[in-house]
């Protein structure tokens, strides 16, 4: 089975690499070439165009930053489905919008080729060690066909069902994430205001009903002081409005919802696209006048 994977950013790259590394036969694209070095270093091959690499491969991987730069790799001149062919498999990567996710696989289908999601969570370190899960939607017989593929490429593949819930699943889990990380960082600041160490009170929250994957996970990057999560605000607002879409497309009012999504769009404005998503927790602080530090947390999530 011959792999082609389109998109090699911070996500893309350990996928690649994965793939590799678990002896798949693999082609990539980006638009940076420099990019791909440390694979091309590594015996990948290359393909100067979407097209070129869906047209040396049994399975098409795209890993792309939004919805957008999905439909120009797919659409756009000497894009994909110029190649695709009876046969084939597209395994979208990237969170996008389930209904573009949909309209995308009906070309494809006109090519003869069947579409499957393979949405990521739990964070570019996990995915790196193997650890991730990988949600999918589509075909059932042919996720069981590529579960192997899944699992080298990212960790654990769990089906969801038809083609778009995946899609729906991973915005809504993404959406929960940064709830819960603006919720850790309020009650990490008034732990600290009400005088308690920051490191206590990080093992109490992770200790109680009050702890989640976020605060385990992000919030000591920020005690750490660099804020690293690996994982772009540009790309955590583009998320967000992904989740606000959903919620209005059936007319459920979220909130919540609602107010982190403006929260985040604020912290793009104060600290820039290329802030990372845990930089919420700095907007917290620079709300409180103070810091959340603390000795023996991690710089970065990778």
């Amino acid at each position: 089975m011959k792999l082609a994977q389109i998109g090699l950013g911070n996500v893309g790259a350990l996928l690649a690499a994965n793939l590799a590394d678990a002896g798949y036969e693999l082609v990539v694209h980006d638009l940076n070439r420099d990019a791909a070095a440390p694979l091309l270093d590594a015996g990948v091959d290359w393909a100067e165009s979407p097209a070129e690499a869906a047209g040396a491969c049994d399975v098409l991987i795209t890993c792309l930053p939004s919805p957008d730069a999905v439909s120009a790799v797919m659409e756009g001149a000497d894009g994909a489905l110029q190649a695709l062919s009876a046969g084939q498999v597209w395994v979208e990567t990237s969170t996008t919008d389930a209904d573009e996710v949909k309209r995308l696989a009906a070309l494809a289908a006109g090519c003869g080729a069947a579409t499957l999601e393979a949405t990521l969570t739990l964070g570019v370190h996990r995915m790196k060690a193997r650890t991730a899960t990988v949600f999918a939607g589509g075909d059932e017989a042919v996720f069981e066909t590529l579960k192997p593929v899944l699992e080298a490429m990212a960790g654990r593949a769990m089906f969801i069902g038809a083609l778009g819930q995946a899609t729906v699943i991973k915005v809504i889990t993404n959406l929960l994430a940064f709830i819960n990380l603006v919720g850790s960082a309020e009650g990490m600041m008034l732990a600290q205001k009400a005088g308690l160490d920051p490191t206590i009170a990080h093992a109490a929250i992770s200790a109680s009903f009050g702890g989640s994957y976020a605060h385990d996970t992000a919030m000591p990057v920020a005690l750490g002081g660099t804020y690293n999560d690996g994982f772009a605000m540009q790309l955590a607002c583009k998320d967000l409005r992904l989740g606000r879409k959903l919620a209005d497309q059936h007319g459920l009012e979220m909130e919540l919802a609602g107010l982190v999504a403006a929260m985040f769009e604020e912290v793009r404005g104060k600290y820039g696209d290329r802030a990372f998503s845990t930089e919420c927790v700095r907007y917290v602080e620079d709300k409180a006048g103070e810091q959340l530090r603390a000795t023996g947390f991690p710089q970065s999530m990778r």
